[in-house]
Order: C-alpha cells, then structure tokens, then sequence
C-alpha cells in the first residue's frame, strides 16, 4: 500500500494510507520558509524515499492531498508524538509565514522593477528617435520654406500636420509671400503632413511614457521619486537592477553609477576618477560650478542611499530627506572657494 507524504513548518511527515504516522524528517529552523515553499523534492523527503520507495509526494500541492489531510486532522497528536508543544509549533509557523510573505513580496516587487528599467529604457530610445526623425522632417520642409529655420524641430511637427503649405502656417504670412524656397506639389505635402502626423503621435507617446513612469515610481520607489525625479531615479533603478539592489549598494557607488566606463579607465591607470554617474543630470549638480559639483554629487547620492533603503523596506514617504539635502546643498553653496597652494618646483 502507498504511503503518502507532507510537508510542515517542522518538515516532512510520512503516513500510511490509514492516517497513522510512519516517520518524520524535521526542517532546520532557518531553512523552513525556503524548503516549505520548494518546488522540488527537499533533501528531507529524498532521504523519507529511499526508506519508503511507495511514498507519494507532492511538492506544490494544488488540491488536498491524503497527507495534507492527516496532518491538518492530527495536528495536536503529532505535536506530542514529536515533542513539540503547540506554543512553539505557533510561534515557528508565524516566523515561517512572515519569512514566506516577505519573500513573495519581493520577488513581486523585482518584477515591477523591471518595468521600470524596461519603461525608462524604452522613453530614451523614443527620445533619440524623436531628435532623428524631427530633424528630418524639418530638413525635408525646409526646402519648401527655409525660412522657418529657427523654428524648433520637434514644434515644426504640429505645424506641418494642421497646415502643411508655408502660406497657410499662422504667422508667417509675410514670410511666405517672399519666401525663397520651392514651390511643392500636393502629393509632396501630403506626404509631409504623413511623416508630421506621425512624428505627433509619437510626441503623444512620449508623454504617455513620461506619465506612466512617473506613475511606476510613485508606488515602487516613492522616495527615490522625490528626491531625483522619476527619470534619473528610473534610471539608476535600471542600472541597479532593482529598487533592493539600489538599497544594498553605499552612497560611495550611487554616485558614479553610470560612470562605469570612466571608473574602469581610473582604475587601469588612464584617467581620474569619476565624481558623477547619472546624477549629473540633477540640476543642483548640472548648474553648480566645476568645483562644488563633487560636493553636491556626494551629499545627493548619500541621501538616495537612505531614500532607496526606505523605498526597498517600505518605510513610507520621508520629505525630509530631500529637505536636508537642499539645506546641504545650501552650505555647499555659501562656502568660499579654496585657493590651491602652487607647488614649488
């Protein structure tokens, strides 16, 4: 007759197809929340095999298995027959379901970190397409009207597609009356229009894009958000690899992530190291001067060290922390430039 096998927060009992208990493999207490959740056969249940080759096992259980069962009605008198007391037996399944919990949550949480990188990678290669094609266009309408070259290329797009010909553009009806360029036939503006319209729907997506990544990071890493802004904090999600691994990396490594190139070069002996990675782009760090900007470059990436720990533990949102770095950045600011002692040869 089979015997049949289930698993526990303790770990592996076997009984015979009449309920009663045959043997039991206990689980390492640090181990439990990993082999109860396991997807193959435990150390535990292969060594329970080789002394019952009949036993059933199943070790992702989608409906009521016969073991199950009798573990479940025999519960109390299988605590005594092991020694273990219900108080115990409690606390170790409470410590074994939080373990469990937090470990989906995670893995959940990688997940939506990986829309992240895929969303923010996505509107920068949306970007770098926009400049491609908008220049284009302008390019290619300019022959019709050179004259509307200061116009921005991205802006001449919608333009183009309401209006198309250069006497209909609003505000440029002088211009188009002495206008050098050539005359085109209505299958060339058509084609322009095409070429605009679509250029403006793309548009159209970037803000949606733009929206839906804010969204994104707004609920995954709501500190990082605040403190950088949804793109460089997508950004150095993606380089990351995710919102945990962010967490796990000192403010030292948040700083000149993205810089790995140049960090490479520094340490093969070709270059100084790097003061910024991504972060550069943050405006205090952009706009400051040459000499400030290492400074700030510091302060900002320790403090999205702590955002990104919050974020990873969910701590809530903490305003604080981008408060304190724009009090640093002020220090920063007031203090005086200085002066380098010249080295005597």
């Amino acid at each position: 007759m089979p015997s049949y096998g289930a698993r526990s927060v303790l770990g592996v009992f076997i009984f015979s197809d009449r309920g009663e208990l045959l043997d039991f493999e206990p689980f390492d207490a640090g181990e439990a929340a990993q082999k109860i959740t396991a997807t193959e056969l435990t150390p535990e249940e292969r060594r329970l095999k080789k002394r019952f080759p009949d036993a059933v096992f199943e070790p992702v259980e989608e409906f009521p298995s016969p073991g199950g069962e009798f573990l479940r009605g025999n519960m109390e008198a299988l605590l005594e027959r092991i020694g273990i007391s219900r108080q115990e037996y409690n606390l170790r399944l409470r410590r074994v379901a939080f373990e469990v919990t937090r470990d989906r949550l995670k893995r959940a949480l990688e997940k939506r970190d990986l829309l992240i990188k895929q969303a923010v990678l996505a509107l920068e290669e949306l970007e770098e397409a926009l400049n491609v094609l908008s220049s284009r266009l302008k390019e290619w309408y300019l022959i019709h009207f050179p004259e509307a070259e200061q116009e921005d290329a991205a802006g001449i797009a919608e333009l183009i597609h309401r209006y198309g010909r250069r006497e209909a553009l609003p505000g440029y009806e002088e211009l188009a009356e002495r206008s050098t360029g050539a005359e085109l036939t209505d299958d060339d503006i058509a084609m322009l229009r095409c070429f605009a319209g679509e250029l403006c729907r793309l548009l159209e997506l970037r803000e949606e894009l733009e929206r839906y990544l804010d969204e994104l990071m707004s609920s995954l890493a709501p500190n990082v958000r605040h403190l950088v802004g949804a793109r460089i904090g997508a950004k150095l999600i993606a380089l990351a690899g995710s919102v945990e691994k962010l967490a796990s990396m000192p403010g030292s490594r948040i700083q000149v992530l993205g810089a790995e190139k140049a960090l490479f070069r520094h340490l093969r002996g070709r270059g100084k190291p790097p003061k910024h990675g991504v972060i550069f782009q943050y405006p205090a760090i952009k706009a400051a001067p040459k000499w400030q900007r290492g400074k700030i470059a510091r302060a900002l990436a320790a403090k999205l060290a702590i955002a990104a720990r919050v974020d990873a533990f969910g701590g809530g949102l903490r305003e604080e922390l981008k408060q304190r770095f724009e009090a640093r950045v002020g220090e920063i600011k007031r203090t005086p430039r200085r002066k380098r002692r010249r080295r005597r040869r």
